[in-house]
C-alpha cells in the first residue's frame, strides 16, 4: 500500500510548453457510485495494465492499492466496466517534481487536468504559468467522477 500524495489544476493548453508525445489510458471503474469507498479501477496503458483500489484519506491524499494484472485480462475487464474514460497523459519534469498532464477524450473533451504528485500535503512547489486554477478539492474532477458524469455533460 502506497500514499498518492496529489493536487489537480485546470489547465490553459495554449500556455504549455512542447510536449512529449504522450500515451493513451483507458480506464474502468466498477463501483456503483463515483463516491463509493473503495474506487475500483482497471487502467490499461499501452501493454501496461493495472487493477488498483483507493481510499480517500483527504481531497488531496488517497491510499492506493495497484497490481499489475496479464492485459488480456484487463481488455476484458474493461469490456465489461460500466463507466469509463479514455485520457491522453503526458509527463513533464518540472523543478525536480513530476507533473502529469491529462488531455481528456470523447465527453470529456476538451477538458484538460494537470497533476503533481507530492511527498506531503504541505510540499512547496511553483506553480506554472500553464497551470490555471485548483480543483484538488472539486471532487468533479477526479477521473472515477469524470467517468461517471463527463465533463460534456455538465450542463445537461
Amino acid at each position: 500500500m502506497q500514499s498518492e500524495i496529489e493536487r489537480r489544476f485546470l489547465v490553459d493548453p495554449t500556455r504549455l510548453p512542447k510536449l512529449r508525445e504522450g500515451t493513451l489510458q483507458i480506464q474502468g471503474y466498477f463501483n456503483s457510485k463515483a463516491n463509493e469507498q473503495p474506487e475500483v479501477r482497471v487502467r490499461v496503458e499501452g501493454q501496461k495494465s493495472t487493477l488498483t483500489l483507493k481510499t480517500l484519506v483527504t481531497n488531496t491524499t488517497r491510499r492506493e492499492y495497484e497490481y499489475e494484472i496479464p492485459l488480456k485480462d484487463a481488455q476484458t475487464l474493461l469490456e465489461i466496466a460500466p463507466h469509463r474514460l479514455r485520457k491522453i497523459r503526458h509527463h513533464l519534469k518540472l523543478n525536480n517534481q513530476s507533473w502529469v498532464i491529462d488531455f481528456f477524450q470523447d465527453n470529456n473533451a476538451p477538458l484538460v487536468l494537470a497533476e503533481i504528485e507530492l511527498k506531503s500535503e504541505d510540499e512547496v512547489f511553483e506553480k506554472p504559468l500553464w497551470a490555471r486554477e485548483e480543483v484538488t478539492d472539486d471532487l468533479r474532477y477526479t477521473a472515477i467522477s469524470l467517468a461517471f458524469k463527463p465533463y460534456g455533460n455538465w450542463n445537461s
